[in-house]
């Protein structure tokens, strides 16, 4: 059984590919920056960089808290199965084995 189609949410280049080449851009300008001189195109390029990363880490952000959301999901279905599962058969069985209780 194939698992379905996701959402282009799960698509990681299409969600980080741009801030990541502003980043590497504005990285670049920042570190070729001249010393001990002023330089606005390095600092905008520095503000360019930071903006990049902010924009990356909520894209993780946001990856993350669907991926968790579906791991509760998937997990809780299991669960459900499961508990379908053991609750097969006769009464004192156990997923068709017997179950005796053992005092204490």
């Amino acid at each position: 059984m194939t698992a379905p189609m996701h959402p282009a949410y799960w698509d990681v280049h299409a969600k980080l590919g741009d801030p990541t080449f502003a980043l590497a851009a504005a990285l670049a300008q920042w570190e070729v920056r001249p010393d001990g001189e002023p330089a606005p195109d390095a600092r905008r390029a520095a503000n360019t960089a930071m903006d990049a990363i902010d924009a990356m880490l909520a894209a993780l952000h946001g990856i993350r808290s669907r991926l968790v959301t579906e791991v509760r999901q998937a997990d809780d279905a299991a669960a459900v199965r499961a508990d379908a599962l053991l609750s097969m058969g006769p009464p004192g069985y156990l997923a068709g084995v017997r179950v005796r209780r053992v005092a204490p």
